[in-house]
């Protein structure tokens, strides 16, 4: 039987890396995670469609930086120090938090992007097969070596759940030089829950 493992987790330390970035004392290890963990779901739960979330800690400057991966930098439009106030407000810290928003060059390179818009368009009641067609064909311009687009569940409100993917060029998925990036994501619907995943093999990095 085929054992699956997350993409990215499989490339950390290869070519790929952590998302979150900090040191602390073994005693204190547990707080500082939870710590973390908060600051990313409280930052998902705003309902922005952030791409990624990279949490920085400054030990010497007794500082958090947080830099937010977006899609577009004018869809924006959200009081900052009124987001600090309530995340140290909650965990009780007094360390200086730093927000920064940085653009992605192309959503079409951008494994989470790519999902936000197939989630956005079904919330639409468009055919999954039109919106996934609609994606392949605009990958064809991109330098992308290839695409994996899977989702599954009662897909269309169909009785029996299934599974369908769709898969455009080569996913080398157990080649640790290759530059693949993954997302998972759900949505939930009137008559359950679609998982939605999409590989994007970039390029071979060596």
């Amino acid at each position: 039987m085929g054992q699956k493992i997350n993409s990215l987790g499989f490339r950390l330390g290869k070519i790929k890396k952590h998302r979150s970035i900090w040191y602390s004392k073994f005693n204190k290890y547990q707080s500082i995670l939870k710590e973390d963990i908060f600051i990313r779901q409280y930052l998902e739960n705003l309902k922005l469609d952030f791409l990624n979330i990279l949490i920085f800690r400054e030990k010497i400057n007794n500082k958090i930086s947080i830099i937010i991966e977006v899609s577009n930098l004018k869809m924006i439009n959200l009081d900052i120090k009124t987001i600090i106030f309530n995340i140290k407000k909650k965990l009780k810290i007094s360390e200086k938090i730093l927000i920064k928003f940085s653009e992605i060059e192309n959503i079409f390179k951008n494994s989470k992007a790519i999902t936000y818009l197939i989630i956005n368009q079904l919330q639409k009641r468009i055919s999954y097969k039109k919106i996934i067609n609609n994606i392949l064909s605009k990958i064809k311009k991109e330098k992308i070596s290839g695409i994996k687009i899977s989702i599954s569940g009662r897909i269309n409100g169909a009785e029996l759940a299934r599974y369908e993917w769709f898969k455009k060029g080569r996913i080398p998925l157990q080649t640790l030089r290759a530059d693949i990036d993954f997302n998972f994501s759900k949505l939930h619907t009137s008559y359950g829950i679609l998982g939605i995943k999409v590989w994007i093999f970039k390029k071979e990095l060596y």
